[in-house]
């Protein structure tokens, strides 16, 4: 049975497409390293924070839906997301469908 995710991202506002793409395809790559496939990419656009992160009051959100025949271990990714400047937050859910 498979197992679905979400991973949510926040970028700094007014980061380059470019720069997103980049980010986006080196956590693919690392995704599909631990056997998880991306079936889903959505761009959220631009969003006020509730509270500010590294002194920004806004990010762009993007959402990885995710899926999984076993489990996977995001070690890889938690370090890969954090030693990104551009990425101020992430956040990895599992969805109940």
């Amino acid at each position: 049975m498979s197992k679905k995710y979400e991973f949510i991202l926040v970028f700094t506002p007014g980061t380059d497409k470019k720069e997103v793409k980049e980010v986006l395809s080196g956590l693919k790559e690392i995704l599909d390293g631990e056997k998880v496939s991306v079936k889903k990419e959505e761009n959220l656009g631009g969003m006020d924070l509730r509270y500010s992160i590294n002194k920004q009051d806004r990010g762009d959100f993007w959402v990885l839906h995710l899926e999984s025949e076993g489990g996977f271990r995001s070690d890889k990714a938690n370090v890969y997301l954090e030693r990104n400047k551009k990425v101020i937050r992430y956040l990895l859910l599992k969805s109940k469908n």
